[in-house]
């Protein structure tokens, strides 16, 4: 009947509730797509979802087996089931990962291939520049020449992200990588009066990272954060120490991002500029995972109730943990 009339306290957790809650009741009253624990076949596998009460779904796998009691006759049904959540993130995680490679050797090709025109046109592009007299083709040139500069980083974009990386680590100055990005984007930064606050003097803290690429990252963060905030605005660079972490906090002024934008921020090609690529936040998010690291994204819209929004990125990356062995390979590979 789907009466419960034994559960242990592992399978009350996994429904999330308490032992007496659930005893002598119908499960389907509760859950009401556990009718499949007593209506499927015994000794068959299978896999459902279940509602909760807070509005979640849970996905569960199970099987079940006949209890005979006394007389040898089917008297109850044993259910053995288990929490499939974190399994089902892990396969989702290894599919996405699978296609985002296959991707990434696709882009690299395409750009491989787009790379030696774009040499010729640049090359006819600065000879028109330099040769022709009329202001007008001058103008038409230069123009050239700046769309040409740009499908170059476009492209250098995409070898980025197909290309798989190899890590060169060594000793990293991560507070010094911010300062040097920061200082690349200074005129811009004087020019929008933007505030740059924080805690990045507090101390130079060493990791063992990919200099190079760990300031490709940086580089496309500060370059939204500076999109990203008003004139006279403020980007706030928070470093936090965590275990063996050391996390960053990229925080803007700006007007923030919807939530439907914040699920697919990392996504490949997603943006919401007129002359956005979509591959910044992508190769930011491939860089931080490469090196056992995170990066998430925290944003909220300025509503009339709320004055607060802007957006926060955070980075979280290794800093400890490397041996005086692996510390000496890396410097005799220097």
């Amino acid at each position: 009947s789907g009466t419960v009339k034994l559960i242990n306290l592992q399978g009350a957790q996994i429904l999330r509730c308490r032992r007496e809650e659930i005893l002598g009741k119908k499960l389907s009253d509760l859950f009401p797509e556990a009718t499949a624990f007593w209506n499927s076949s015994p000794g068959r596998y299978r896999e459902i979802e279940l509602s909760m009460y807070d509005g979640t779904i849970l996905p569960v796998g199970f099987s079940s087996t006949f209890y005979l009691g006394d007389r040898g006759i089917n008297q109850d049904i044993i259910v053995t089931f288990q929490d499939l959540t974190e399994i089902r993130a892990l396969q989702a995680q290894v599919l996405g990962k699978e296609r985002f490679a296959a991707m990434g050797r696709v882009v690299a090709g395409v750009a491989h291939e787009i790379r030696n025109p774009l040499f010729g046109i640049s090359s006819i592009g600065q000879i028109f520049e330099r040769e022709l007299s009329a202001p007008a083709h001058v103008e038409l040139a230069r123009a050239l020449l700046s769309e040409t500069k740009r499908l170059n980083q476009l492209v250098e974009e995409l070898l980025i992200y197909g290309r798989p990386i190899k890590l060169t680590l060594g000793r990293c100055d991560l507070v010094g990588l911010w300062e040097e990005v920061i200082g690349m984007h200074r005129e811009e930064i004087e020019k929008k009066a933007i505030t740059i606050s924080g805690d990045l003097a507090m101390g130079h803290t060493p990791a063992y990272l990919d200099a190079y690429q760990i300031r490709q990252v940086f580089l496309n963060l500060i370059r939204n954060a500076i999109e990203a905030t008003p004139q006279g605005g403020e980007i706030m660079i928070r470093l936090l120490l965590e275990d063996q972490f050391i996390i960053f906090k990229l925080a803007d002024t700006g007007s923030g991002m919807p939530a439907e934008n914040i699920a697919r921020a990392f996504e490949l090609f997603f943006t919401t500029k007129s002359k956005g690529t979509g591959l910044g936040l992508a190769i930011c998010k491939k860089i931080v995972e490469d090196h056992g690291g995170e990066i998430s994204i925290e944003s909220r819209e300025r509503d009339w109730l709320d004055e607060r929004k802007g957006t926060t990125v955070t980075v979280k990356l290794p800093y400890r943990g490397i041996t005086d062995r692996n510390e000496a390979l890396v410097n005799s590979r220097a």
